[in-house]
C-alpha cells in the first residue's frame, strides 16, 4: 500500500438522486485537518488526523479522530470509525470495536481482534478479525451484539464491503496463491478474477458493483463477471453518492467515475 493511498484527504457532499445528479452541481463538505472518515448527514462527520509513526517501522495506521456530537470522542486513538444505526462504531487503536449508542453512553464492546477498515450496512458492520496473518471476515449487528462469521478457512481475508441493508458482502480474500473476490450471500462464493482493493478505506458495494481503491487509484468492478466498468488514476478515494459513484483527490475536487454499466 503507497504512502499516497494512506495520507489522501476524503471530501463528500450531498447526495443527489442518480437522476438529477448530472444537472446538480454537489455541496462540498472539505475535511480541512485530516482525514474525514465519514458523513453521517450535512452536519454530522467522524474527523480524523493520521498521527506520525517512527520511521523505518510498519505499524497501524493510528488516527486521532472528532466526532461531531460525541465530544468524549475528541482526540482518542483509533483505527477506524463509522456512524452506524443512529450511533457510531469506534475500532481503537487496542484492536476493540466498540458501539456508542449516543453521546455520554458508556460503549459496547462488540469484538476484538478486530482489523481495519470497517464497512457499514444497515444495522451491520464487517471487518476481518483474527491472528495477524490469518485473518478471516465476520459481521456484527450492533443492535443484539450478535457476530456471524462470514468466513472460514479462507484467511488471510480483507476489505469487507456490505450492501446498504447489510445483507450480502463483498470482501477478499487469498485463494491458491492469488488474491480473488467473493461474494457472500449465505455463503462465500468465488468470483471471478478481477482487480482487488488495497487502500485503508472499505469498498462500495450496491450489490453488483463493487468500488474502491488500490495502488493504482479507483476502479469499479463488476462482482459477477469481473469486469472493469472504470478507472481513475488520480482518485483518492471513491464514494456512492445515491447510487452513483463519484471521487474524490487530495486537492478536495469532486467528480462522477464514468462507469460503463
Amino acid at each position: 500500500m503507497t504512502a499516497r493511498a494512506l495520507l489522501f484527504l476524503l471530501f463528500v457532499c450531498g447526495c443527489p438522486t442518480a437522476e438529477d445528479a448530472d444537472a446538480t452541481p454537489l455541496p462540498l463538505v472539505a475535511a480541512t485537518d485530516g482525514v474525514l472518515v465519514d458523513l453521517a448527514d450535512d452536519v454530522r462527520a467522524i474527523q480524523a488526523r493520521v498521527l506520525p509513526v517512527p520511521a523505518n517501522a510498519d505499524p497501524d495506521r493510528v488516527l486521532a479522530i472528532r466526532v461531531d456530537g460525541y465530544p468524549e470522542l475528541d482526540g482518542a486513538e483509533a483505527l477506524d470509525a463509522r456512524f452506524v444505526a443512529g450511533g457510531v462504531v469506534v475500532l481503537g487503536a487496542d484492536h476493540v470495536l466498540r458501539f456508542y449508542t449516543q453521546p455520554g453512553a458508556a460503549p459496547v464492546a462488540l469484538d476484538d481482534q478486530v482489523e481495519p477498515p470497517l464497512a457499514v450496512g444497515g444495522v451491520h458492520v464487517a471487518y476481518a478479525r483474527g491472528e495477524m496473518p490469518f485473518f478471516e471476515i465476520a459481521r456484527v449487528d450492533v443492535t443484539t451484539g450478535g457476530i456471524e462469521a462470514l468466513t472460514s478457512g479462507l484467511a488471510p481475508c480483507w476489505s469487507p464491503a456490505l450492501t446498504p441493508d447489510g445483507a450480502r458482502a463483498a470482501f477478499a480474500c487469498s485463494h491458491e496463491g492469488e488474491t480473488r473476490l467473493f461474494l457472500h450471500e449465505g455463503q462465500p462464493q468465488l468470483m471471478p478474477r478481477a482487480r482487488f482493493p488495497t487502500g485503508p478505506s472499505a469498498p462500495r458495494f450496491d450489490g453488483e458493483r463493487l468500488a474502491f481503491t488500490d495502488e493504482e487509484g479507483a476502479a469499479v468492478v463488476e462482482l459477477r463477471t469481473g469486469a472493469l466498468l472504470a478507472t481513475d488514476r488520480e482518485a483518492g478515494a471513491v464514494l456512492d453518492l445515491g447510487g452513483r459513484f463519484v471521487v474524490t483527490g487530495v486537492d478536495g475536487a469532486l467528480r462522477p467515475l464514468e462507469v460503463s454499466r
